[in-house]
């Protein structure tokens, strides 16, 4: 997300594709249940 900016919102020259979104949301979901974890809004977070 090369040039990407918070607000107003440009999601940059590389924006992040479904694809990626997909494998991101299945890799969250299997660490959850790894860690025995409730997905909530307040346990899972982005880094932005």
């Amino acid at each position: 997300m090369a040039g990407a900016n918070e607000s107003p919102f440009y999601s940059g020259k590389y924006p992040i594709m479904e694809a990626k979104w997909d494998a991101m949301i299945e890799v969250a979901a299997e660490l959850c249940r790894t860690y025995n974890i409730e997905p909530t809004l307040e346990t899972v977070l982005s880094h932005a």
